[in-house]
């Protein structure tokens, strides 16, 4: 899956190992642009994020990371603002023994860069026992933000090779083919596509196969000028909060003016604005303020104080992706509206702030499991766009640092078990079902994630809220 660095503008992706310990390594096998032209050359091997090209060992459930590419947000908008075309290589794929640099053809505006794009063949090979698996990603700019995405389509293969992704990967870990799973959305049978979205039972789940759609927004942000320049030392802790709501397609006579406001109203709603201040300093002077997205498809807006909203480094972001009738983007989910929430936590006098106790993080958690529903209020109220439990609610909250994440989450004397490095990160998914917990019981499931998956901390439970059925 890949994952979009929004403050390096790198993208990255994970090399997932789930069948027995094993050596790997990861080359680029085609490259052409939307026309069918080749770029680049005829292949090339990606680097681990330690710079190295070697195979890796990776133990089973192991996931390094490969460093794919880079995208030069600042040099492609010099090039369009102060030239008459941008003709330059703005994509680094950064490989050894000289990175790899592609570039589009020439174009004199941002909406022409829409229409062009790369399609990157990546080939994981095994050592032992010897086996490879292809897959193929497509590479862009929707807006002024890049986005790297898995291709539907399948590439060139024997008649042996399956397609399912499940199986691809137990050929590449295990030399061998597994049993083809069946792996949906979440969902409850009992459940009409008629019966509104429900917001206050949940079940947390670790399994992204259960929440595919949810797993896609760990790449999904505001691209804004102000995240990118910074090195990956320089890049303070973050929170995202991001949602997936079922409904229907917002109405069509709506204008890009209009919904913009509307969506600006809501950010500065009871749920959303008790949220954000509770993650993070915010002065009177502050305010959501609109970017340009992508009309009505793609929805941005910046908290800031600065009157140009691209100026200095936002408070907070928030993207709304809307179900709109003229059909979904290609890589959106086709049947649910989506929001995401991302801050970087400052004190009053913009310094990053100490950690936070346990007790904090679960109000904070609860907090982030109340705005579905006034996002939901959102769709119906405001753009009369029915929300529907098929496909359930979703939301997904992303803790990162550049640290171990106990810059961010006070442990208050805890023991850590050892045996486990440090984390730097932690994501927690749930989704909504009749069966499901209230958000009391949803957050302390997630607090038990963090402390036992992530944190690796013995004697916790005392710490935690009591569950409330």
């Amino acid at each position: 899956m890949p994952e979009l660095d929004v403050v390096t503008s790198r993208l990255r992706l994970g090399a997932l190992n789930r069948g027995g310990p094993g050596r790997f390594r990861a080359e680029v096998v085609d490259a052409h642009d939307q026309d069918g032209n080749w770029v680049g050359p005829s292949n090339w091997p990606i680097p681990w994020l330690d710079g190295s090209v070697e195979v890796q060992e990776i133990p089973m459930f192991g996931k390094p990371l490969l460093d794919f590419v880079h995208f030069d947000l600042a040099g492609l908008k010099e090039d369009l603002e102060n030239a008459s075309w941008a003709d330059g290589d703005h994509w680094v794929f950064p490989s050894l023994p000289h990175p790899v640099k592609v570039g589009y053809s020439a174009v004199s505006q941002w909406s022409e860069l829409e229409d062009q794009y790369f399609v990157i063949t990546v080939r994981v090979i095994r050592s032992d026992p010897p086996g490879h698996v292809d897959t193929r990603y497509k590479i862009g700019i929707e807006g002024t933000r890049p986005y790297c995405r898995e291709s539907p389509e399948s590439p060139a293969a024997s008649a042996a090779l399956p397609t399912d992704g499940r199986q691809l990967r137990d050929l590449a870990t295990r030399g061998r083919l597994g049993e083809r799973p069946t792996v949906a959305e979440p969902s409850s049978a009992s459940v009409t596509k008629s019966t509104p979205a429900i917001t206050d039972r949940w079940h947390q789940t670790s399994d992204g196969a259960r929440v595919p759609a949810l797993m896609r927004l760990s790449q999904s942000s505001v691209f804004h000028p102000g995240y990118g320049g910074r090195q990956a030392d320089e890049t303070p802790p973050s929170v995202k909060v991001g949602m997936l709501m079922g409904c229907q397609p917002i109405d069509a006579a709506i204008s890009g003016t209009e919904l913009r406001a509307k969506f600006l109203a809501f950010l500065n709603s009871p749920a959303v604005s008790t949220l954000v201040e509770a993650l993070t300093a915010v002065d009177s002077g502050m305010s959501w303020k609109s970017l340009a997205g992508h009309g009505r498809r793609t929805l941005e807006a910046v908290l800031t104080a600065e009157t140009n909203p691209l100026d200095g480094v936002p408070i907070a972001s928030a993207l709304f992706l809307p179900l709109a009738a003229e059909g979904s983007l290609y890589g959106r989910d086709e049947h649910s509206a989506t929001l995401v929430l991302y801050v970087e936590p400052r004190t009053a006098d913009g310094q990053v702030p100490p950690a936070s106790d346990l007790a904090t993080w679960s109000r904070r958690f609860n907090l982030a499991l109340a705005v579905p529903c006034a996002f939901a209020d959102f769709l119906e109220g405001d753009l009369e766009a029915v929300t529907s439990n098929d496909p359930p609610a979703q939301l997904g909250v992303w803790l990162q640092s550049y640290q171990p994440l106990t810059v961010m989450v006070d442990i208050d004397g805890l023991r850590m078990l050892p045996g486990m490095s440090q984390s730097n990160r932690f994501i927690g998914w749930t989704f909504a079902a009749p069966d499901g917990k209230s958000a009391a019981g949803a957050v302390r499931d997630l607090m038990v994630s963090l402390c036992e998956d992530t944190l690796h901390l013995d004697g916790f439970e005392q710490s935690l809220i009591e569950e409330s059925l």
